[in-house]
């Protein structure tokens, strides 16, 4: 009763959390990223998204980045106020203004607030400083500036012809993210910036690599912290949606996708739905495992249960005997007779489920979520008491409790108070011939355990489906882990059976190099990603090349 109510209690407790996390971060129930910036495009989805039951949405600049070698998404907003969808959420160590903050992932949390490098792409910040450079009255193109920026440059190479730049920000807080829930190395980390503290790091990156600080503010405004006009950054590539419903949105994606083929400048380069968010497929399967546990295990816990009851309630009613036949004697009603033995043995039934009820739901989300704080970033565990499934369990034992004890009352009731007062005689069996010849012991302890289970076929059939039960538990605990282990040395053998994973970029011949380490014996490419814009053309920019990719090497 414990272990089911307390599993019970655990799912119910997790599947809370999860949605108070969903919830408390209004999480978008349709994310649309775009390939460029269209001012009539989220006005245009919204009226497709109107007959879905639309209630609110937003766009926003995700820039992607980098802090300690991990990947994160740099989410930039004029204020913090401003994000109402996919908002941060448990800001703690908050020391800054609404419109000036970087709030960082609680998994970078540190004892005080201090300066990190982020890493960011060089053609992304060159192309929001050309953006810049064009508020302010700069007709060149994106080459030109480039080259600009090539004789203005203090260091031994312009750092905006690499592929990565590194500007320095320190911490105004730590927050968590909706879309930061699953904490493990395959999830990216949300952060989130305001504009003016971006702008900041920019306008510091760019004056101690350059010089000539007339020129620069002339191209970026470095002076007023206006890089990009509020016109022009950020610039959205992302729309998201609040819906009334999760259900039901796979008409409005395929109208969304055609709007974007037919009537924008740009195309959708992905959308998703809280059917298809990672995130929310990996804690729905966690849910959903959560609640499977309940049915799993506590059925064989409760089989084991009842026929305890049964045992016990056997026990106890057989040594009353003489006082049933005592009281039959005195002529008590039986109905009487019925509620006393009915008391006596349900009354332990019931308190055991008390017990269980009170002690299963505060330590099994305790004991479980041990696991689920290394996986997840969810608020602190809650009392939760499943009522229903309670009542529930409580009403199967103490069914089964006072349906025995009335069972074997009925049966000792149809006896005369005489043959109650006696000791109840074993069953009549057959006697056999005895032998003349002394029997071995062993063979007179198998006869006699023999005679034993004839006589008492009952009880020895519930031993037998006890430690069936119990045996049963054993097997399918080592079961799980030979498949737990069976699963991982399969995906290993099979999927993963290189040695190194390893990324490349494009500055370089990667095959000279790996063909210099003499431990590599193969290596295959299976991936490439990353651009680099090469063009300008009035509709903005475009053209791209691989800037890097992935390789497997094997030892």
């Amino acid at each position: 009763m414990s272990l089911y109510i307390g599993l019970y209690a655990n799912a119910l407790c997790l599947e809370s959390r999860v949605e108070s996390v969903y919830t408390d971060g209004n999480l978008a129930d349709v994310n649309i990223a775009v390939s460029s910036y269209n001012e009539g495009d989220l006005t245009h989805v919204e009226s497709l998204a109107e007959p879905f039951g639309f209630n609110d949405s937003e766009s926003r600049y995700v820039l992607g980045a980098s802090i300690s070698a991990n990947s994160c998404n740099l989410i930039i907003a004029p204020s913090l106020s401003s994000i109402s969808i996919n908002k941060p959420i448990n800001i703690v160590d908050r020391s800054s203004t609404d419109t000036e903050f970087f709030l960082t992932s609680s998994l970078y949390r540190t004892t005080e607030n201090y300066a990190r490098e982020v890493v960011v792409s060089a053609s992304e910040i060159t192309n929001i400083l050309y953006y810049s450079a064009q508020n302010n009255g700069y007709e060149g193109s994106r080459s030109e500036l480039l080259t600009e920026l090539d004789s203005l440059c203090t260091a031994t190479e312009n750092p905006f012809r690499e592929n990565q730049l590194s500007l320095s920000y320190r911490y105004t807080g730590y927050t968590d993210s909706p879309e930061g829930i699953v904490n493990d190395t395959f999830s990216i980390r949300m952060l989130y910036m305001g504009k003016k503290t971006f702008q900041r790091g920019v306008a510091s990156f760019i004056s101690s690599n350059f010089s000539d600080a007339t020129r620069l503010n002339a191209l970026f405004g470095l002076t007023t912290d206006d890089i990009a006009s509020p016109t022009s950054f950020p610039r959205d590539n992302q729309y998201l949606l609040d819906m009334g419903s999760h259900d039901g949105l796979e008409g409005l994606e395929e109208e969304i996708i055609a709007y974007f083929q037919n009537g924008s400048t740009g195309y959708v380069s992905s959308i998703t739905d809280r059917s298809t968010y990672t995130f929310v497929i990996a804690t729905s399967t966690e849910i959903g495992q959560a609640y499977s546990l309940c049915y799993v295990f506590p059925p064989f816990f409760y089989l084991v249960g009842f026929l305890v009851c049964v045992t016990t309630n056997n026990q106890l009613l057989t040594r009353e005997r003489k006082n049933i036949g005592i009281m039959k004697s005195l002529s008590v009603p039986k109905k009487w007779i019925y509620l006393h033995y009915g008391l006596y043995t349900g009354l332990p039934i019931f308190l055991s489920c008390v017990a269980a009820m009170g002690f299963g739901p505060w330590i099994f989300p305790i004991a479980v979520n041990v696991k689920y704080r290394t996986i997840y970033d969810l608020p602190s565990v809650f009392y939760t008491f499943p009522i229903l499934q309670a009542l529930l369990g409580t009403a199967i034992f103490l069914f089964a409790s006072l349906l025995v004890s009335s069972l074997l009352l009925r049966k000792q009731m149809k006896e005369n108070p005489v043959e109650l007062l006696r000791p109840k005689s074993p069953p009549y069996t057959k006697r056999h011939e005895r032998s003349l010849k002394r029997p071995s012991p062993i063979k007179l302890n198998i006869v006699m355990a023999v005679r034993n289970m004839r006589v008492n076929l009952a009880k020895s059939m519930m031993v037998v489906v006890g430690v069936f039960g119990c045996t049963s538990l054993m097997c399918a605990a080592f079961g799980m882990l030979d498949s737990i282990d069976y699963g991982v040395n399969l995906e290993l053998s099979e999927f993963f059976d290189y040695d190194l994973k390893a990324n490349y970029t494009a500055r370089g011949d990667y095959q000279e190099e790996l063909s210099a380490i003499s431990w590599i014996s193969e290596y295959e490419q299976f991936s490439q990603n990353g651009t680099v814009v090469t063009a300008v053309n009035e509709g903005g920019l475009s053209g791209s090349s691989y800037a890097g990719g992935y390789l497997r090497l094997w030892g």
